[in-house]
């Protein structure tokens, strides 16, 4: 009797620590098994808390904590209550990811999924967006002990169960009148506050519903992002009209942000994007998914290009911060990418001045585009340390298809505004100031018509350099642009190189330097500048800049946009 008195209760012992930690063997299930088929967004993200806690000990991580966000946002004019509201939703924020349950819930593996539905124009965006969220989670511990924790946390909240097929649903009645009802499928919590979207992902989960997995544009390419700890997919059909409503209901603030244009958009089906976080570097990688038969004429021209490789960064300058090359330029686009801006805002009317200039140049604005080639090369340099004025020195370079008359209809317009300019011979090239003002420093705007291209630059030192033997070290030469290229410097459309760690050097001393400025005109001006550049800017700067080098190719394989990007991290942190 005594024997069974010690050994029952150990017996139950045993069973219940079996119960919640030894794992279950069966067929392993991912989140793809519940979400369907046409889920407009989903984003999986592994080892969150992991990933949480290494940003917050990182520079940028740090300067966020530490900045002195009341101080700040008095300077930009929020008022006592909007102040208060922030600091009350960043505690309840802190709160909530400090749950135990949000804590194992996060820690592995979870995926938020947002499901199609039918706009009400009458029901808040919000709320039918959060009506038809899925979170799936791969709990750190066995989803059997979720079971227990749910139930021992769950304090006074009203709990009941009801039965789905071959699946339990738990709902929790919530404080807001809200209900969360959850269902546990193997190792995974499976959970929405709209338990019709929840009944939904198991029928997709028993394959009585089209699932994600039978989504063959998705399944085609998430291959590519094993390992990544990041991956997220969006399905662009339904996604503009999304958008547009939510621009169309934001504040007033908004106002001026344009709607998206379905016809510009409706060529591109997909897109997935993944991270990878390894030692020291981040990767990231996105593909989109475009029909070539729906693209308009200008979209079709720039995508039938092919990849080739740059050379240009052989002929800037070594400690060049800001690089980047295209063979996609089109400046058609550009164009009407600024008219549209420009006549939302209805601040200009370009038809007055696109008349002038076929009267002036007897050509046609098109005509004009077609001296273009497609080739651009955009450069910046560091600060000159001898320049009083901080002000970085740029490069432009546009190849053309035909630089004579380039040069000829620059001239006929110099003439016709009668524009001061200096002209100097290089080499076979000529290189043409502005001669109505006094250069600052090593900054005085320059154009050359040289190797086949329209360039233009802040100084003329940086033109004689780029288009003249190259006697001094280029891009090339520059260890750390070398170290990038190995990922970069492949036949693309487009690469960028940005030292980001000097640009943001550079970006602090100009912000100094307007201070300054802004100090001799107004004091009250000047001390609240001066507040947001020591308490704001600059500990953000600091913060951005662990994200030392970044590196960047764009280029279409197959009826697909890829773009890469590989970021190079101060001392391995993030």
């Amino acid at each position: 009797m005594k024997q069974a008195v010690i050994v029952v209760p150990l017996f139950l012992l045993l069973l219940t620590i079996l119960y919640l930690f030894i794992p279950v063997f069966p067929e392993r299930k991912t989140h793809e098994s519940f979400i369907s088929s046409d889920a407009q967004i989903v984003i999986t993200q592994y080892d969150l808390k992991d990933r949480v806690a290494e940003f917050g000990s990182s520079p940028l991580g740090q300067a966020l904590a530490e900045l002195n966000y009341e101080t700040v946002s008095r300077e930009l004019g929020f008022s006592n209550d909007e102040i208060t509201q922030f600091y009350r939703l960043r505690d309840e924020i802190r709160t909530t990811y400090q749950n135990p349950l949000v804590q194992m819930l996060i820690s592995k593996e979870i995926t938020v999924a947002l499901l199609p539905f039918v706009h009400d124009n009458f029901a808040d965006l919000n709320e039918q967006l959060i009506d038809h969220l899925l979170v799936i989670s791969r709990p750190s511990q066995s989803a059997r002990l979720m079971d227990v924790a749910t139930w021992a946390i769950s304090g006074d909240e009203r709990v009941s169960t009801a039965r789905y097929g071959g699946h339990d649903i738990t709902r929790f009645d919530l404080e807001n009148s809200s209900r969360l009802s959850v269902a546990r499928v193997k190792d995974l919590v499976v959970m929405s506050l709209n338990e019709r979207i929840l009944r939904h992902s198991l029928d997709v989960y028993d394959s009585e519903q089209k699932g994600l997995k039978e989504n063959n544009e998705y399944m085609d390419k998430i291959d590519q992002f094993n390992g990544a700890s990041l991956v997220g997919y969006f399905n662009f059909d339904g996604l503009v009209n999304l958008v547009n409503r939510a621009i169309l209901e934001s504040s007033s603030a908004n106002s001026k942000m344009r709607l998206l244009d379905k016809k510009k958009v409706d060529a591109y089906s997909s897109a997935i994007f993944g991270a990878w976080r390894k030692e020291n570097s981040i990767v990231d990688k996105a593909i989109i998914s475009f029909d070539p038969n729906q693209l308009d004429d200008s979209s079709q021209a720039s995508f039938s290009s092919e990849t080739t490789m740059p050379e240009s960064h052989k002929q800037v300058a070594e400690d060049t911060i800001v690089y980047h090359w295209t063979n996609q330029f089109d400046p058609a686009n550009l164009f009407d990418m600024v008219g549209e801006e420009q006549s939302d805002t209805k601040s200009m009317d370009y038809g007055p001045i696109t008349d002038d200039l076929a009267k002036i140049t007897g050509l046609t604005l098109p005509q004009i585009f077609d001296l273009f080639g497609n080739e651009l090369t955009f450069a910046v340099r560091n600060l000159n340390e001898d320049q009083l004025v901080p002000l970085p020195r740029f490069l432009l370079s546009v190849k053309s298809t035909d630089i004579d008359q380039m040069r000829t209809v620059t001239d006929t317009l110099i003439n016709h505004y009668s524009i001061p300019v200096r002209r100097k011979t290089f080499d076979d090239a000529e290189i043409i100031s502005w001669g109505g003002i006094i250069g600052i420093g090593s900054v005085l705007p320059a154009l050359s018509f040289a190797n086949e291209a329209v360039i233009v630059s802040s100084n003329r030192a940086q033109i004689r350099d780029y288009i003249g033997p190259h006697k001094t070290k280029s891009l090339a030469d520059n260890p750390t642009f070398i170290e990038m290229g190995a990922d970069i410097l492949k036949p693309s459309h487009s690469i960028t190189f940005l030292d980001f760690a000097r640009t943001t050097e550079m970006v602090q001393e100009m912000v100094s330097w307007g201070g300054t400025m802004l100090a001799i005109k107004d004091r009250e001006l000047a001390r609240k500048s001066k507040v947001l550049i020591d308490d704001l800017i600059n500990p953000l700067l600091d913060g951005l800049a662990m994200y030392s080098i970044i590196g960047s190719r764009k280029y279409q394989e197959d009826n697909t946009i890829v773009f890469e990007s590989f970021t190079q991290l101060d001392n391995g942190i993030q």
